[in-house]
């Protein structure tokens, strides 16, 4: 199974962003700030802002403790943020990889003689260089 990540930056895992989302939509219809709910549960502002912005993962712990906290079920509050947000998740990811492929096709046109890779590799692993070791027959 062939598995794309092609948000920009940050989490990449549609479940993962979707439990977020979750996270932030709970937190709003409560009117609860992440500051508070941060220290109610002895997580930094800025440690729980950089999780619920997707910029870095959110850990297991940090979902129990979450969800405890807010009184949640943990499998409740996972299917709940998958059956709410995941579609449109898909959507963006699916958006973002047509603009990353658009970008590349034209990186491509523009420098049509853009170095390949594959060469470089080829050449590199023929003259023993990059920690390779030379056979001894």
């Amino acid at each position: 199974m062939d598995v794309f990540y092609a948000f920009p930056s940050g989490t990449q895992s549609v479940l993962a962003r979707a439990i977020s989302a979750e996270i932030r939509a709970v937190l709003a219809a409560r009117r609860m700030s992440r500051r508070e709910l941060g220290s109610k549960i002895g997580l930094g502002n800025n440690y729980l802002a950089l999780r619920l912005r997707d910029a870095k993962p959110l850990t297991l712990d940090d979902l129990e403790l979450i969800t405890h906290y807010l009184d949640e079920d943990v499998d409740e509050f996972v299917q709940r943020a998958w059956d709410t947000h995941s579609e449109r998740l898909w959507v963006e990811q699916g958006d973002a990889i047509k603009k990353a492929e658009g970008e590349a096709q034209r990186r491509t046109e523009d420098d049509p003689e853009e170095v390949s890779v594959e060469p470089l590799q080829q050449e590199s692993r023929a003259s023993g260089k990059r920690g390779s070791r030379a056979r001894r027959d």
